[in-house]
């Protein structure tokens, strides 16, 4: 058995545009580390009071997972930021990535 590699050929807009994306969901992650951080609290310990799973807040975290409404309201209220700074950020990152 050998390896199979398959090559994706994306425009150099669709690379930007992805790459923006990116930089929006790592910045929703640092938004997400630096409320718990400043909070005092682990990832466990901040998963059991927002009541979402531990695994999803990491996935959050570094930005390798889009939220869902539910999941922002959540943070949003627990960490009373007041904003929709993190559903604003989490909207920048899922336009990005339809464009």
């Amino acid at each position: 058995m050998g390896f199979h590699h398959t090559w994706i050929v994306v425009s150099p807009k669709k690379l930007t545009t992805y790459l923006e994306g990116e930089q929006k969901m790592s910045e929703f992650g640092e938004k997400l580390i630096n409320l718990r951080t400043e909070s005092g609290l682990s990832v466990k310990d901040a998963c059991q009071k927002v009541g979402i799973p531990q695994s999803r807040l990491s996935e959050l975290e570094r930005g390798v997972r889009i939220p869902t409404t539910g999941q922002i309201s959540l943070l949003e209220n627990f960490y009373e930021t007041g904003s929709d700074e993190l559903s604003a950020l989490a909207k920048l990152f899922e336009e990005n990535l339809n464009n």
